[in-house]
């Protein structure tokens, strides 16, 4: 069984557990570019694991950022630790690491895939898109997570890509792009529920002035998530949430309102990790 899933049913069987699930996000890739891999330190370039790349490579200044090896053997090491209970990766490097090279065959932990990349992730070096309100997008399909290509064989319910995804939403209390922002997740859940995959969902805050005073904005971003799901059955549901810390009484409060949800914590610069 993997962690997850043991992890997810102590919790549900017992939420004052001391069980919590570890999501490492490998998937920047899906919104930096080439700072997505992270600046090169001395012991990146230095390391016990240099010899598997070039000198020149290793030893290059210019850029400062690791490259695409690098990264992906920080990625190795992480999911050969064994800490987490979830990688997250891009389609790309989930295909590179779950289906060619089967990291996770014989690990606890799952990998998942970025299932859509709205345009409140491109945070693209000189451009201007994150100014403007999220709008809906996916690079990758739910078949090419799975299975690496456009059309898997439906025939088994095995796939050898990951069958896990993260799928985010941002609210901006703006009624024509709240719309097509849940348009578009409905299509996904229905797209998903029929292929079988999983997903959690994360709900960030609006990237863009809501009109909404900083104070009150933690029981809009709880009104639309219950909201939303209330409508959607368990089949469509997600396995847990990933929102943004808005402190302990509004956390309470969406957590007390129905018991079944796993709510979980965005790290990183949407949040801390005394947070998390």
């Amino acid at each position: 069984m993997k962690s997850l899933d043991a992890k997810l049913a102590e919790i549900k069987a017992n939420p004052s557990t001391d069980s919590f699930i570890i999501a490492d996000a490998k998937d920047a890739d899906m919104a930096f570019g080439v700072a997505s891999t992270g600046p090169r330190s001395y012991l990146s370039r230095k390391g016990a694991h240099s010899a598997q790349f070039s000198p020149e490579v290793w030893n290059r200044e210019e850029f400062g950022y690791r490259n695409l090896p690098e990264y992906l053997d920080v990625i190795r090491e992480v999911a050969h630790q064994g800490l987490i209970d979830i990688l997250l990766m891009s389609a790309s490097i989930n295909e590179q690491l779950t289906i060619k090279e089967e990291l996770f065959k014989n690990s606890h932990i799952p990998p998942a895939a970025r299932a859509n990349d709205a345009t409140d992730v491109w945070a693209i070096r000189h451009g201007a898109y994150l100014k403007e309100g999220a709008r809906p997008f996916r690079s990758a399909s739910i078949d090419q997570i799975q299975c690496g290509k456009v059309e898997c064989d439906r025939t088994t319910d095995e796939f050898p890509g990951a069958n896990l995804g993260l799928y985010s939403v941002t609210f901006l209390n703006n009624l024509d792009q709240d719309y097509a922002t849940l348009k578009a997740f409905k299509e996904f859940r229905e797209e998903a529920e029929r292929k079988k995959f999983r997903y959690f969902l994360e709900v960030f805050d609006p990237n863009i002035d809501s009109g909404i005073p900083p104070e009150k904005l933690g029981e809009f971003i709880n009104d639309n998530i219950l909201r939303n799901l209330a409508g959607v059955p368990e089949a469509g549901r997600p396995v847990f949430l990933k929102i943004v810390y808005h402190g302990p009484r509004l956390m309470e409060e969406l957590c007390q309102y129905d018991p079944n949800l796993v709510v979980g914590i965005l790290g990183g610069s949407a949040g801390t990790t005394y947070d998390a």
